[in-house]
């Protein structure tokens, strides 16, 4: 299974915040096109439509709300192994001072 990368994460986060590519593509330093290409790549790794597209108007799908709820949890159970060896590692170097 494919899972998204945190560019593509970062872009969901600010577009879906400012609701605009332009402006998304400016907070993130890069091309508008590159917004768009991370958001179509998001998409096809979840395989639903997160962005409704009419005009100049973006506004979230259903799914885009229901992820964008979702994916800091996500990301959190993903992370949490790592985090709890990284405290554990603390724990003992501080308990060998």
């Amino acid at each position: 299974m494919e899972l998204p990368d945190i560019r593509q994460l970062i872009a969901f986060h600010l577009l879906a915040e400012t609701r605009s590519f332009t402006a998304t593509a400016k907070r993130l330093y890069v091309t508008q096109s590159a917004v768009s290409h991370a958001i179509k790549a998001l998409e096809r790794i979840v395989d639903c439509r997160l962005f409704d597209r009419s005009g100049k108007r973006i506004a979230l799908t259903a799914e885009g709300e229901a992820f964008s709820r979702t994916q800091l949890n996500a990301l959190l159970d993903l992370a949490e192994p790592g985090l709890q060896a990284l405290m554990e590692g603390q724990r003992q170097a501080l308990g060998n001072r």
